[in-house]
């Protein structure tokens, strides 16, 4: 899983994830999971980074390549279109839980934050 997002003052950052998955549980697992952080001067060139890695991601690992740009549509609208893919899932969680899982700079922004 990956994704790119406008910084403050100019240029973007790309957020990614790998899953080493143990069973089948969607939640509640205890996967390996690593995040990585990058950065890219262009949007372009952030979504050239991020095709590149998923490319390497699946060469390794198999599996399908899935591409969504949000393009104009709506924050709204996009998660729920991404919501509908076969490979989503998606958990509801407060502020306060995502704080209590991934610490205030977790990998995505925290809901409200």
């Amino acid at each position: 899983m990956a994704c790119i997002g406008a910084k403050e003052g100019g240029g973007f950052k790309l957020n990614y994830r790998f899953r080493w998955y143990r069973d089948s549980k969607a939640f509640d697992s205890k996967d390996e999971r690593n995040w990585y952080k990058g950065e890219a001067d262009d949007l372009q060139k952030g979504i050239e980074t991020v095709r590149l890695i998923a490319q390497a991601m699946k060469a390794k690992g198999g599996g399908k390549l899935w591409e969504l740009l949000r393009g104009n549509l709506s924050t709204r609208d996009f998660m729920d279109l991404l919501l509908h893919q076969p490979f989503a899932h998606a958990k509801q969680m407060t502020k306060a839980e995502y704080e209590a899982e991934y610490g205030q700079e977790g990998p995505c922004p925290a809901p409200g934050g």
